[in-house]
This record gives C-alpha cells, structure tokens and sequence, in this order.
C-alpha cells in the first residue's frame, strides 16, 4: 500500500505542474493575444486555438484533483436532514462517477480513434486534432483512477481501524 500512496503522490504532483504550467501559459498567451490585437492591429490565430485546447487540459486535468480532494459540488440537502443517508448517497455518487469516467473513456476512445483514421489536422498548430483530443479517454482514465483510489484507500483505513480496536 505505501509504493500505490507514493505512486499517487506523484501522479498528484504532476497533476498540479499540468494546471499550474497550462493556467500560466493560457495567461501568457491571453496578454500576447490582446496585446497584438489592440496595440498592433495584428491579431494572431494561433494562440486562441492553443488556449481553447489548454482550457479543456485544465479541466479534465482538474477534474481529476477535485475527484481526488473531495471538492466536486454537491447538493447536501437530503443529509442535512436525513444524516443517516450520508453513506449510501457517497456510495451512490461515487459509483455514477465511475460510471461515467468509464462512459468517457470508452467514447473519448472512439472519438479519437475515428480523429486518427480521418487525418484531420488543427488549423492554425497544424498538429493531428486527435492528439488534442487525447484528454478525453485520459481525462475519463484520471477521474476513474482517484475513484478507485479513493474506495481502496477507504477500505485499508478500516481495516487498520479494526485491528486497533481489536
């Protein structure tokens, strides 16, 4: 269990240094943008393309860190008056969401296999768009990896928890 929670910590870390380096150069090329529009009256078309494909790399990429830390939104009205509830409805969303981060793999599989055999290139990067679209099977394959790190991480909690009480 402890060589799985150091593999987590880095997958963690890199995580982060994903967003952190994507938000920074979606800064950077958001100023450049703006700045040889306005001052130059040169518009480039390049960067808005790099910034929508780093926009959907933030978050898919930061999908998967708000799975990890527990920070999704949620609606808590029915366990604030039935805290019996709590539980079940964690299992229950917990389940829907690894449902469907295995929906988006399975399609995002498909979608970017049928980018491949189709050739098509981005217009302005002129990178193949299935490259781009990548995110999607891995965006799904990080949300359902915290899923299930979460669930057997919960499990070998409890059962440290039962050998001290024993």
């Amino acid at each position: 269990m402890e060589k799985l929670q150091k593999a987590v910590r880095l997958l963690e870390r890199i995580e982060c240094y994903i967003i952190i380096v994507s938000v920074a150069v979606t800064l950077v090329l958001c100023c450049t943008q703006v700045t040889f529009r306005y001052l130059f009256n040169f518009p480039l078309g390049w960067p808005e393309e790099l910034i929508r494909y780093l926009i959907i790399l933030i978050v898919y990429v930061g999908a998967s860190v708000a799975v990890r830390d527990g920070s999704h939104i949620s609606v808590d009205l029915v366990p604030t008056f039935f805290p019996a509830t709590k539980p079940i409805l964690r299992k229950v969303s917990i389940l829907l969401g690894m449902v469907f981060s295995t929906i988006l793999i399975i399609l995002g599989a498909e979608f970017v296999k049928s980018l491949m055999e189709s050739g098509q290139i981005a217009i302005t990067l002129e990178v193949p768009i299935y490259i781009v679209y990548s995110i999607l099977p891995i965006g799904g394959a990080l949300l359902l990896f915290h899923y299930i790190f979460g669930i057997i991480e919960e499990l070998h909690n409890k059962k440290l928890q039962k050998e001290n009480n024993r």
